[in-house]
């Protein structure tokens, strides 16, 4: 006869279970580095589900699941990790059209995009390009300006953190394209669903070709 584990054996370790489920999913977001979603969506969930999931896997046979708790722990871990993943590192193509509104030009090469969140959504598009697709990217009447014009910033890094306002989002992606030598940026608004307008901002090296575009949602 298949027995039914004791209704309070779960009930004390609920606490428990709640605090580990929190933990685990800010490790994850920690070394994700945020996501499209806000980050205390994610913490807030690893917070709230484990426990109700845990009940629930408390009635089934405690021959087929002995540790209820552990297994939802294991599972919303899990579930916030892929959430998180495809959130953080959607479609290259797809993302660069929902920023800036157009589909990839052609001449635009080596594209690849990630998301975080910083007082909204941030996507950041890497790729290299000449100079024929940059200028397809920017909206009618907007100029681009030396990057390291502005008067107090003779530093690139110091200039593309106060530029973007993203942190370390943004710092990542600088880091990965060493070698500047001749960068521009050009700054500008799109419509949005929302009262807000979607900002761009982008820093393209005519030299080298790399490019970097950060957009605000």
């Amino acid at each position: 006869m298949e027995t039914q584990p004791p209704k309070n054996q779960l009930t004390k370790h609920t606490a428990y279970i709640a605090i580990a489920g929190c933990a685990l999913s800010s490790v994850v977001m920690l070394t994700l580095h945020g996501s499209r979603w806000p980050t205390a969506l994610f913490i807030m969930l690893g917070l709230f589900l484990p426990v109700p999931f845990a009940m629930l896997l408390s009635r089934i046979s405690r021959r087929r699941i002995r540790w209820p708790g552990f297994l939802s722990l294991l599972a919303t871990t899990l579930g916030i990790l892929i959430v998180a993943w495809i959130g953080k590192y959607p479609n290259p193509a797809w993302a660069f059209k929902d920023s800036l509104r157009i589909a990839p030009p052609a001449g635009i090469q080596s594209l690849s995009a990630y998301r975080g969140w910083f007082d909204g959504r941030v996507t950041v598009l890497r790729f290299t390009a000449d100079v024929q697709p940059i200028r397809k990217l920017l909206p009618s009447g907007t100029e681009p300006q030396r990057f390291l014009e502005y008067p107090g910033f003779q530093d690139l890094d110091e200039r593309w953190r106060v530029m973007a306002g993203t942190g370390a989002i943004v710092d990542r992606s600088l880091r990965a394209f060493p070698g500047w030598r001749s960068p521009w940026c050009a700054e500008w608004s799109l419509p949005s669903a929302t009262l807000e307008p979607d900002w761009l901002r982008m820093a393209w090296d005519d030299q080298t070709g790399q490019a970097i575009v950060v957009s605000q949602q």
